[in-house]
């Protein structure tokens, strides 16, 4: 992927978050397989959307820690299922919201500390 004309090598397991306004286009790899999240500032939390701006200060890339992955995926795999349901059903955009909210809350608490913030001043 090339996000503002530099290459990015993502790893097995890595995350690539990509800012609003950065110029970016995937390159073709073989037996790439992920999801990609497009997601607007209102669809998260005050808190959650704080963290996520601090970590990005600092990288757009990171790779999702092994003893963490399956409960990552799962998240994913849940907030897919929810949205992948044509239909509509009582409280669908609630629960997709929550479990983004859950996914980002998570991966933001597992960050390497020198990526974290003290939000509980």
């Amino acid at each position: 992927m090339n996000i503002d004309f530099k290459e990015i090598r993502l790893d097995e397991y890595g995350l690539c978050i990509v800012r609003p306004g950065q110029i970016h286009y995937n390159i073709k790899g073989k037996n790439v397989a992920g999801w990609l999240l497009r997601i607007d500032g209102t669809s998260m939390s005050d808190d959650c959307s704080k963290m996520l701006e601090d970590i990005l200060l600092q990288t757009n890339t990171y790779t999702i820690p092994e003893g963490v992955r399956d409960d990552c995926i799962s998240i994913i795999k849940m907030l897919d299922k929810c949205l992948a349901n044509v239909s509509d059903f009582p409280l669908k955009n609630k629960i997709a919201s929550s479990l983004l909210n859950t996914f980002l809350n998570y991966m933001v608490s597992i960050t390497p500390s020198m990526f974290r913030m003290d939000y509980h001043k």
